[in-house]
This record gives C-alpha cells, sequence and structure tokens, in this order.
C-alpha cells in the first residue's frame, strides 16, 4: 500500500510539472527554446552595451533584407568588442562598407585612396549561410562582416595596405586570422553550437575539401583564392594558436609596420621559423587524412 501512494504522488507531481501553463512547464520551453550555448553562455553587460566605433560607415542598399542588414551591423559590433577585449585596440582610421543584394562576390578594394568592403547578401556563400540557419541553427551571417572587419584591424595594426593584390602579407595568414578571430568572437559571444569544437568543425571541413586544397606554402601570394579555403587557413590558424597567447596574432601585423619581411615578421611574432611551422602543419594533415 505505501509503495502505491509513493507512486501516486510522483505520478501527480509529474502531471502538475509538465501541464501546460504551470510554471515548471513554462521554465521548461524555455530552457529547450534556447540554443545551446544561450543556456551556457548568457551574453555579458559588457558585450550588450558595446557601441560600434563612430569610424565605421556602413552604407546599406535598400534592396538589403532588414534582418541581413542587422545581422551585418551586429558581427562589426561583437567584433570591435572583441577586438578590443583580446587586444586593447580595434580600428584607428575609417571603416567604409558597402553592402547591397546583388549575388556577385564580396571584394575589398581601394576606392580613392581607401580601404573600402563592397559586400553583397546574395552572393553564393550566403546562400550557404541561409542553409546553415536551417540545417544546423547556425547563423553565420554576422561572422561575415566580422571577418570583414578584422582586415581593418589588420590595416590598422601595421599591415597596411594588405587587400591590394601587390601586397605580398602571406595570403592565407592574413584571411586565417580574419576567419579564426571572427569564429573565435561569434562563438563566445554564443552564436555557434557549444557541441562543436572549432577546431573540430575545421577539421571536418577540411575533411570534405581535401582534394581541392594545395599545400598551404601554395597561398602565400595566391590572389585567386576561394572562399572555400579560408577555413582551411583558419584550420592552419588553429594549430599556429595552440599553446599561445592570442595577444601574439597582433605582432605579426606590427612587425610588417615596423618594416620587417613577412617571414621575419612572422618568426619574430609566433616564435617559429615559417618553414618549420609549415612542416609541423604538414604532419597535421596527414594525421586528419588518416585518424
Amino acid at each position: 500500500m505505501k509503495k502505491i501512494l509513493i507512486l501516486l504522488v510522483i505520478i501527480i507531481a509529474l502531471v502538475f510539472f509538465f501541464w501546460p501553463g504551470y510554471p515548471p512547464n513554462q521554465f521548461l520551453q524555455k530552457l529547450i527554446s534556447k540554443t545551446p550555448l544561450e543556456q551556457i553562455n548568457p551574453s555579458k553587460n559588457a558585450l550588450k552595451t558595446h557601441k560600434t566605433p563612430d569610424l565605421v560607415i556602413l552604407e546599406i542598399d535598400p534592396s538589403v533584407d532588414p534582418e541581413d542588414a542587422a545581422k551585418m551591423r551586429e558581427g562589426i559590433r561583437v567584433m570591435d568588442y572583441y577586438l578590443n577585449k583580446w587586444f586593447g585596440h580595434s580600428v584607428n582610421k575609417k571603416v567604409l562598407m558597402t553592402v547591397d543584394a546583388s549575388t556577385e562576390n564580396s571584394i575589398i578594394k581601394e576606392q580613392n585612396g581607401e580601404m573600402v568592403a563592397v559586400l553583397h547578401t546574395n552572393e553564393p556563400i550566403w546562400q550557404q549561410f541561409r542553409q546553415f540557419i536551417v540545417q544546423y541553427r547556425m547563423d553565420m551571417r554576422s561572422r561575415f562582416s566580422a571577418h570583414e572587419y578584422v582586415h581593418y584591424w589588420q590595416r590598422d595594426a601595421g599591415c597596411g595596405r594588405i587587400y591590394l593584390p601587390s601586397e605580398v602579407t602571406l595570403k592565407w595568414l592574413m584571411e586565417g586570422e580574419a576567419e579564426w578571430l571572427s569564429y573565435k568572437a561569434m562563438n563566445e559571444a554564443g552564436q555557434l553550437p557549444f557541441y562543436l569544437g572549432l577546431e573540430q568543425m575545421l577539421a571536418m571541413q577540411y575533411q570534405q575539401n581535401q582534394g581541392n586544397l594545395k599545400p598551404l606554402r601554395a597561398y602565400e601570394k595566391d590572389v585567386q583564392t576561394l572562399v572555400s579555403t579560408y577555413s582551411y587557413f583558419a584550420l592552419a590558424l588553429e594549430l599556429l594558436m595552440k599553446n599561445r597567447d592570442i595577444k601574439t596574432i597582433d605582432g605579426f601585423c606590427a612587425n610588417i609596420g615596423k618594416g620587417q619581411e613577412a617571414l621575419v615578421a612572422f618568426e619574430n611574432a609566433f616564435c617559429i621559423p615559417l618553414e618549420k611551422f609549415y612542416a609541423e602543419f604538414e604532419q597535421y594533415e596527414r594525421s586528419l587524412r588518416n585518424p
């Protein structure tokens, strides 16, 4: 009889706990409806209240979807916050980005002597972002503008006119930094699935695309790099930054700004000769191909 009474009490408690409209049930629904990262990494007040610098000029065509435009602005704001948090500074010169809804590929170019990012929200990579939202509950649109914002930070940190084809500043490193830092910022802001670590995600992309990739050293001067290879560069950064303070990234462009050659600037910043790093990365790639 005692066991029956205990069982009855448990059943009644469960009914009330999960009954629609009852406070515990509302709490559970709210908890379940959140993304995993929102549960374990709530936004901090400092990030919420951070303002985008007045130096940033974002010219958005009326044809751009308002939600896409909002994601662009958010990516820049979040990236600026983390650049200041990690390095103590972000940009110190004007940042000009233009955004429209065309299907052309986004580019960074020089216009009237200024660096201008020309971004398009219907280009192929943007369509992939929309698929990610449906398939993985992962919105990459903010990371898109965050990536481009990092290039302005690199410019102001000493790398100068890195966006020009004539500038040889280790193409893979520049794009890898922009990818890696924007991934890291979005992850810390709670916009990537917590169950998929950055290295794991980049390694999966590498395994899917490895047949189309050249050795990393081939991308030092390659100005025809495809966006699909950027995760490859970010993977290289993931290895490069293991057991290194994030502030070492700041050193490379600072060294370039002092007039150092790229190879010297790399070794001075990361305390490893470039050729030795290439050898380490090739060994790492083999481990991914043959797990």
